[in-house]
Order: C-alpha cells, then sequence, then structure tokens
C-alpha cells in the first residue's frame, strides 16, 4: 500500500535473479559439454555471477530500511507514515537504478528470445534466417 513502484521493483528484482540464474545454469551446461573450454566458460559465467551479485547487493541496502520502516509503523503508525513519505522516493529509486542496471546485461538475452511466427511459410523462413 504505501511502496507500489518499490514493490514492482522487488517484482523486477525476482524475474532479473531467475533470468541470471537460468544464463549461468545454461553457461554451466556449456561448459560440462565442452571440458576444454573452461576459460571461455569461467569468464562468461564471472561476468553473470558478478553482475548478480551487484543487484543483491543493491537489494540488501533497500531491504534493510523497509524492515525499519516496517517495523517503526507497527510500533508506532503516524511515525512510521512519516518515515514513509521522508524515504519512498529515495530507496525507490536505488531499486529501480539497481534494476536498469541489472536489465541491460540481461537485455541482450531478450533480444534473441524473440517469438518466432506460428505460420508454415514465415516460421520456416524466420528458422532458415537464424540457421544463415
Amino acid at each position: 500500500d504505501f511502496f507500489p513502484d518499490l514493490y514492482q521493483a522487488f517484482l523486477g528484482y525476482d524475474r532479473e535473479m531467475a533470468t541470471f540464474n537460468a544464463e549461468i545454469d545454461r553457461i554451466n551446461a556449456v561448459g560440462q559439454k565442452y571440458p576444454e573450454q573452461a576459460k571461455i566458460v569461467l569468464r562468461e559465467k564471472k561476468v553473470w555471477e558478478k553482475s548478480q551479485n551487484t543487484l543483491i547487493k543493491s537489494f540488501l541496502k533497500v531491504e534493510k530500511p523497509v524492515k525499519e520502516i516496517f517495523v517503526l509503523h507497527q510500533v508506532n503508525p503516524e511515525q512510521g507514515k512519516a518515515m514513509i513519505g521522508e524515504r519512498q522516493e529515495d530507496l525507490t529509486k536505488t531499486a529501480q537504478d539497481a534494476l536498469e542496471k541489472a536489465r541491460e546485461q540481461s537485455r541482450s538475452l531478450r533480444k534473441d528470445q524473440e517469438p518466432v511466427p506460428d505460420k508454415f511459410f514465415p516460421g520456416l523462413i524466420y528458422k532458415l534466417k537464424k540457421i544463415f
């Protein structure tokens, strides 16, 4: 009720974490398939894990004040509402900025996942273009 934009940012955080985990799992699977190319796999995995850890740290910085505000609101609703008014914009901006940095990296994955046309000939042409 009090932090609708921040709530949306936390939902986005969950989606980005799922994307990061899926990509790390995919990279690990490639590494198992081609163990002789471990350097490439480790380098790429490190990039994704670093971005994932950065996102986690950024949201931990937001989580602590939100918990404090929640407890304050439970103990003293008037002071809690005042604190919400003071911190809402700052916490939301921090979360959204961290989320946008994470989305920059995962954006390349979404480009590769464009939907395949469902009619026969457009779908066939699409698949052939992907091959060549």
